[in-house]
């Protein structure tokens, strides 16, 4: 079976679809080393959360071993738990704080860390560094082109965007830091590709930025320009 979903902590009463699900299908996740499933009682979007047992009315809705607040309707196994059933819950931070009597004893770690048959799931990319992570980085070079780059963002699953408020009229010095930010961004193993936006009369010229990116890695950029 194929995993659909991510249990966050070892209590947890809900997981998080990876996937959108339609009713009457698995929810696949792992706990530990073991592979579990429940059936979906209703459409579940993509991110959005399941319940593993039934959560009365009022009951604590877990995540991360957290209470991420209360459900204001019991939710039963296997449906969606959402902001339509669930409400925050102020917390009691002063209770939570450790006492007079609390110790550090965090055991601290000596030398390297041993990773011998350490795994993770995650992207390898080809210049070594492993993303956790997959996104399509759209990436203005001016202010100009900041909202344009996050109106396509947010059509297209697993992209992201980045505000720059800068681009236009800038001193050397500051184009060149300009460049190596966004080259920074667009390098980051956590990105798959990178699409580009720029406006044309920027210092940071898209088509100059595309080649400083690719000189550095191998992973798919396009750029154009709007203006």
């Amino acid at each position: 079976m194929e995993i659909n979903a991510l249990l966050m902590g070892e209590t947890d009463n809900v997981v998080t679809c990876v996937a959108d699900v339609q009713a009457g299908s698995e929810v696949v996740y792992r706990k530990g080393d073991e592979i579990l499933s429940l059936t979906a009682r209703e459409n579940i979007p993509y991110c959005h959360k399941i319940a593993l047992t039934d959560i009365p009315e009022g009951g604590e809705v877990i995540k991360y071993d957290e209470s991420l607040g209360r459900t204001s309707e019991a939710i039963g196994k296997g449906h969606w738990v959402s902001h339509n059933n669930l409400f925050s819950v102020p917390r009691d931070y002063d209770s939570e704080k450790a006492g007079d009597e609390f110790v550090m004893c965090a055991k601290q770690s000596q030398g390297a860390p041993d990773l011998e048959g350490f795994k993770f799931w995650g992207y390898r990319r080809a210049e070594g560094r492993p993303g956790i992570r997959n996104h399509v980085l759209i990436l203005p070079t001016c202010a100009c082109g900041s909202e344009s780059s996050r109106i396509v963002a947010s059509q297209v699953r697993g992209a992201v965007n980045i505000v720059f408020n800068t681009g236009c009229s800038d001193v050397a010095a500051n184009t060149a830091m300009s460049q190596k930010v966004l080259t920074g961004f667009a390098c980051n193993p956590n990105v798959y590709g990178v699409v580009i936006i720029g406006l044309g009369c920027e210092t940071v010229p898209h088509l100059k930025l595309k080649e400083k990116i690719q000189a550095m890695t191998s992973k798919p950029v396009v750029s154009f320009g709007i203006q």
